[in-house]
């Protein structure tokens, strides 16, 4: 959890296992397992970028999905086209043309435009929420955005010290049960730490 930095659940699965593919089980479980747990955001990298899971983090979870997205070249590269929207005096008054056909909501301009509402070639009636802004009460790389997923911090230091402090970068037993067992017992030490930490007494009496 981000508040505590502690792990809830967890699972072991090969190395060449997608980690997107383990967002929903693990976050089911642990929702089965404590009632408590009603996550209001989810945040994660660009590994876990895919439609299904933004999916299930706002429509199964109801949460809102805070994951980084993986931008193709060609969107990239419109990115970097500047503004091409111009004016246009039509029989109905000034309008604008945007040469973004079909008017790209990739454009960098699209959510703070002004000139949204009317268009000289048509409405943009047709031009749905991206999905990784759909279940999201903010624009993807906004200001609020950024806030939610410069959070996810926490979770890092927790992946560092099982890695760097409980040697998990380097587990040298072989096959699952046991794989799982080494990774068990690793959280559990960390948690039974934490918990000595967390009583003064506690920890004066483990160290005696």
């Amino acid at each position: 959890m981000r508040t505590t930095e502690l792990p809830i659940w967890f699972d072991v699965t090969a190395a060449n296992t997608y980690d997107g593919n383990m967002l929903a089980p693990v976050l089911s479980a642990a929702r089965s397992r404590f009632d408590w747990f009603q996550p209001s955001y989810v945040t994660a990298d660009k590994g876990y970028d895919a439609k299904r899971l933004f999916a299930f983090v706002g429509d199964d979870l109801g949460a809102v999905p805070v994951i980084d997205v993986r931008k193709p070249a060609s969107a990239r590269a419109r990115e970097a086209r500047p503004c091409e929207a111009e004016p246009v005096i039509t029989s109905t008054g000034l309008h604008y043309r945007c040469n973004r056909l079909p008017y790209d909501a990739v454009c960098p301009e699209f959510g703070t435009c002004p000139i949204l509402p009317v268009f000289a070639d048509g409405p943009l009636s047709d031009v749905g929420a991206r999905y990784f802004e759909k279940h999201s009460p903010f624009p993807y790389g906004s200001k609020e955005w950024k806030v939610v997923y410069n959070k996810r911090v926490s979770v890092e230091r927790v992946f560092s010290r099982l890695k760097g402090y409980r040697k998990l970068n380097s587990i040298r037993t072989r096959r699952m049960p046991k794989v799982w067992l080494h990774v068990a017992m690793s959280l559990l030490a960390m948690m039974g730490l934490a918990l000595a930490s967390s009583r003064p007494t506690a920890l004066r009496k483990c160290v005696a």
